[in-house]
């Protein structure tokens, strides 16, 4: 039946292809309004891959054409060790994956072959059945904290519970089986699996795959696993998959996207893409076809009752192997294509509706994001690797590298002169000036030539080539930006207006690395929200911890998905950026805080 399947996506994604008319996809073109949105997209492309600004920036609003390395290592937990069938999910590290790996009342996948249709047919049940679960009694649903084992058990408690109790809320095998399992009617769970002698089994199974040929997939860039209402799913559920919000609920719809973003691929994009990849606590993939794409390494029986044994607990250990990618996936398992992404930031659109800290896709015009999504299948269709040859690599300039040298070469400077530690205005012109000395013929000055040779510094010679891409336009107009204003306060009369003119600039950077907590001890963790973990003050204040800090009514997310705070019919959570510390630019490594309110800042005048 596998194989039938598969030949069913083959023949489905043939006819699919066979009337295509490749359309002249232009990604290099200019955004509407690169002036206003290029410190945005210059962060998408810093952050992309990256747990640390990932979490921060977490509606993510761009699309990147990603490649998975032939050979790589990748994890799936479950709680049987049957083969997994049609879509499903991966993990990248293995503690993620193993928090899926423990037992579930036995229930058909939607893709056993027994009950299963093809993927471009998927049951009905399995795209609307959150209908069931949102008009059933609120006694009867399973309460979400069930859910996610030990993640949500140390966000609710401080201590976890001695025992699972199974007939309360069964405990969550994979993504998938959890959904459906929290949607089933009540009366029609199963038993707990049972081993011999009767006990309950406690462990599951961790699969251990690699993948047979290089990947092809679509990176949603942010948060965008986090199953929140705080916009995090927005670039999926509004933008890939708009008729996914009629019955919108952030975990409910899981199974709904994973079938209809496959689908997508298969009916849309002639089978281009092999799944879809995203981020929550740690990255993962929702793969469409496992038998097609992976071979089994091995599979090894996990233990519940062992894995909480330890100083740090799971759900430490966890946190300290997503807290270990903050930096980037590593091992270059992971290659974007940055000449080839689509952004909601490059149309022009306000995406901060009433000023709000975080964008949100919500109330664009369904004009905007069907033009979007137009964009995204043209790019995929022309620049994605097609299933059956893979010869293709991403062999594009790495423009994440470019801004990776930009950021480590003016982020400590700019905020050592946007800081207290600088208290005269002769000193901070000094400090300007040795930044800008590479840049100035002093036989000849020049603002304006000065400008100019800072901000191409580590642009590439053919990057001002018509048509510019969207990478290099963004960096360029940060990087003057940045330039000039450097230029600026060597020609600023006191103190308090030039550090005002760098305070802005840093505003307008929004450069993640600025929020981290600088040296944590051996036994901690630089601690941020991410989704469900983590508090309002976690975001304003990312701080050195030892253990999951329990949240009391101050969760950042609202509750479970935000649950909580829509039911109270508030807002999503919209923690400002203006108030927070910076690290490690003083003697003892302790914050200088350089955004307080204009009553509290007191700025050295010059006499």
């Amino acid at each position: 039946m596998s194989f039938l399947f598969s030949t069913y996506c083959f023949l489905l994604a043939a006819r699919s292809t066979v009337g295509i008319v490749l359309p002249s996809f232009e990604p290099n073109r200019e955004p509407s309004a690169p002036l206003q949105n290029a410190n945005h997209i210059f962060n998408a492309i810093h952050s992309s891959m990256r747990q640390w600004g990932s979490s921060l920036n977490h509606n993510g609003m761009s699309f990147f054409l990603a490649s998975v390395a032939e050979g790589t290592q990748l994890y799936h937990g479950r709680g049987s060790n049957e083969s997994v069938p049609g879509p499903e999910w991966l993990a990248f590290e293995p503690e993620h994956a193993m928090m899926f790996a423990r037992p579930l009342p036995r229930r058909k996948h939607p893709a056993d072959d027994s009950t299963r249709t093809e993927l471009s047919q998927a049951p009905e049940d399995v795209f609307h059945s959150t209908e069931e679960y949102r008009h059933a009694p609120a006694s009867t649903q399973p309460k979400p904290w069930k859910l996610l084992p030990l993640l949500w058990e140390a966000v609710r408690y401080k201590r976890r519970p001695k025992y699972f109790d199974v007939e309360q809320g069964p405990r969550i095998q994979s993504h998938s089986e959890a959904v459906l399992s929290m949607a089933a009617p009540q009366g029609r769970q199963q038993k707990p699996m049972q081993v011999e002698g009767g006990k309950e089994d406690r462990g599951g199974f961790l699969f251990t795959y690699r993948t047979k040929h290089p990947l092809s997939l679509l990176y949603i860039d942010g948060m965008s696993a986090g199953k929140t209402f705080n916009g995090t799913l927005d670039s999926t559920d509004y933008i890939l998959q708009p008729s996914n919000t009629s019955t919108h609920h952030p975990m409910m719809g899981e199974w709904a996207r994973a079938y209809g973003l496959c689908n997508l691929s298969i009916t849309d994009w002639g089978g281009r893409i092999d799944g879809f990849l995203r981020m929550e606590m740690g990255f993962e993939i929702i793969l469409c076809d496992f038998e097609k794409h992976l071979e089994i390494d091995f599979i090894s029986r996990t233990s519940v009752r062992e894995g909480l044994k330890g100083g740090f607990g799971t759900e430490m250990a966890y946190y300290r192997a997503v807290a270990s990618r903050f930096d980037g996936i590593g091992g270059d398992r992971v290659r974007l294509d940055y000449d080839h992404f689509v952004t909601c930031f490059g149309y022009g659109i306000n995406l901060f509706e009433d000023n709000s800290e975080h964008p949100r896709i919500a109330n664009v015009s369904n004009i905007t994001r069907t033009g979007i999504r137009d964009d995204i299948s043209k790019m995929i269709i022309s620049n994605a690797p097609i299933a059956d040859k893979r010869e293709k690599e991403v062999t594009e300039r790495n423009w994440q590298s470019v801004a990776d040298m930009i950021v480590a070469r003016y982020s400590d400077r700019l905020a050592h002169l946007s800081s207290r530690l600088v208290d005269s205005l002769d000193q901070l012109q000094a400090e300007v000036k040795a930044l800008l000395a590479p840049y100035i013929d002093y036989s000849n000055r020049n603002d304006r030539l000065e400008i100019e040779r800072c901000a191409v510094q580590y642009l590439p010679p053919s990057w001002s080539t018509s048509p510019r891409s969207m990478a290099a336009n963004a960096i360029y107009t940060v990087t003057e930006t940045l330039c000039s204003t450097l230029v600026d306060t060597t020609h600023a009369s006191s103190l308090k207006a030039a550090q005002t003119s760098v305070q802005n600039l840093v505003e307008y950077l929004r450069w993640t690395p600025w929020k981290k907590c600088g040296n944590c001890e051996l036994d901690e963790v630089c601690f941020i929200p991410i989704w469900p973990l983590g508090r309002k003050q976690d975001y304003e204040h990312p701080a050195c911890q030892r253990s999951i800090p329990p949240i009391q009514n101050d969760s950042y997310w609202g509750g479970f998905g935000g649950l909580e705070r829509r039911r109270r019919g508030e807002r999503s959570q919209d923690v400002s950026w203006r108030k927070f510390d910076f690290v490690n630019f003083a003697e003892d490594h302790r914050a200088h805080e350089i955004f307080e309110d204009s009553s509290d800042r007191e700025v050295v005048n010059e006499a």
